[in-house]
């Protein structure tokens, strides 16, 4: 069973991240405290979870911090890497002014031979109407 960890957690409203894709984050006051804290920790992930109106979420994506700096209109942004899906836990405590949660990964489940067809099917469809 996979180890909880403590992560700063980031909440973000327009923004999507899944595992493998790579992202930019404006840094407003709550995203630079969550990234700052994330470059801090030992880990270096932060959670990447999405704002609900009604409740909080129950999942999010770990993610890595790739890069910091400054976009074309001269305000803070970071990249980071999703890299894997994880259920979210209580709230932890940690430095800094960033929420902190306790998160569990959630285990990759094994692809089925009907996801492998289905995934093969699908491949051979964009092939053909990339070649139209």
């Amino acid at each position: 069973m996979p180890q909880a960890i403590s992560v700063p957690v980031l909440f973000v409203s327009d923004t999507i991240v899944l595992p493998g894709m790579v992202a930019p984050i404006t840094l407003e006051d709550a995203a630079q405290a969550a990234i700052d804290a994330a470059r801090a920790s030992e880990s270096g992930q932060l959670l990447i979870a999405p704002r609900l109106d009604d409740r909080y979420p129950t999942y999010g994506v770990l993610a890595k911090i790739l890069q910091v700096g400054r976009i074309a209109g001269g305000g803070a942004a970071a990249v980071v890497r999703g890299e894997r899906r994880a259920q979210i836990g209580a709230g932890a405590s940690g430095p800094g002014a960033a929420l902190w949660v306790e998160v569990t990964e959630v285990p990759e489940p094994e692809a089925t031979e009907e996801a492998k067809t289905l995934a093969a099917e699908y491949k051979k469809l964009l092939g053909r109407v990339c070649l139209m």
